[in-house]
């Protein structure tokens, strides 16, 4: 990631602060929305540095150096590893579940377009977090899910930028709060 024109390792320097000032040593399940280094640059350092017990991505494979060295971690560290698709569901813990809305291997779609797409319910509260997915997957979202997409907080696709948060997915959304 870059701040201020430096590239920076947000799970070095921003993530595992964050959870060593919690006292939490373990990751459950770390999910990757894909391979984009924005997005996964840090999970080799949390690899290193933490226990983590599974991790998600949306199984397509790169030839990129970050995620050549994120697979050998998986694999040497036996780090359980699944792949998200349409379809899949999780739980955290017995109140949260997380429905994957994208990606669809149906699609041939490039790696910003299979990000993972979750929308996450914890009682009435409802977040719909989007990666880098840019008006073509918005377009399908839209056509699949329609009014499904509804939610709260909307994580806004591709930080915000020109190439995404469509009318269509916003007038379908209706969120509440937009984050970036």
């Amino acid at each position: 990631q870059r701040s201020h024109g430096r590239v920076i390792n947000s799970g070095e320097q921003v993530i595992g602060p964050f959870l060593r000032r919690l006292k939490i040593r373990h990751i459950d399940q770390l999910i990757l929305t894909h391979h984009d280094s924005d997005h996964m640059g840090g999970a080799p350092w949390l690899l290193k540095n933490f226990s983590v017990g599974l991790v998600y991505d949306n199984g397509r494979k790169e030839i990129t150096e970050i995620y050549r060295d994120f697979s050998n971690l998986v694999k040497t560290l036996k780090i359980n590893y699944q792949t998200l698709e349409r379809g899949d569901r999780l739980r955290f813990g017995a109140d949260v579940i997380a429905h994957i809305l994208s990606p669809c291997y149906e699609n041939e779609f490039d790696d910003n377009d299979q990000s993972i797409v979750m929308k996450i319910i914890y009682g009435n509260f409802e977040l719909l977090t989007t990666g880098d997915i840019e008006k073509t997957t918005e377009r399908e979202l839209c056509v699949f899910f329609g009014r499904q997409l509804k939610a709260d907080l909307l994580k806004s696709p591709h930080h915000g930028s020109k190439t995404s948060s469509s009318k269509p997915l916003l007038a379908y959304v209706q969120p509440s709060v937009v984050s970036v």
